[in-house]
């Protein structure tokens, strides 16, 4: 029988250090941020916080991104001009 009791969520940890989260990806102990403003981070739960393992600080436009394996993150970045190409790019966390 299923309860009629609604499931509570609980703040675990929080980081506010993006401005329009795109993605949220996990692989292994790390969590990729993907930002639509400004790039993506690389977090670590650590108890209760969430600490930045790797942040890219090169403005990009991300608009998708994904995990390759546990070093490698890949993802796609709209060009400043409008007739350009989308452009892709990696990330290697070591």
């Amino acid at each position: 029988m299923l309860s009629s009791e609604e499931p509570e969520l609980q703040l675990i940890a929080s980081w506010d250090h993006n401005y329009v989260v795109l993605d949220v990806k996990t692989a292994a102990d790390h969590i990729v941020v993907c930002d639509a403003v400004s790039s993506f981070a690389i977090l670590t739960l650590d108890e209760s916080r969430l600490l930045t393992a790797v942040k890219s600080y090169t403005p990009l436009w991300p608009v998708c991104m994904s995990i390759i394996d546990d070093n490698t993150v890949i993802g796609a970045n709209v060009s400043e001009t409008v007739s350009s190409p989308t452009d892709a790019y990696f990330a290697i966390a070591r």
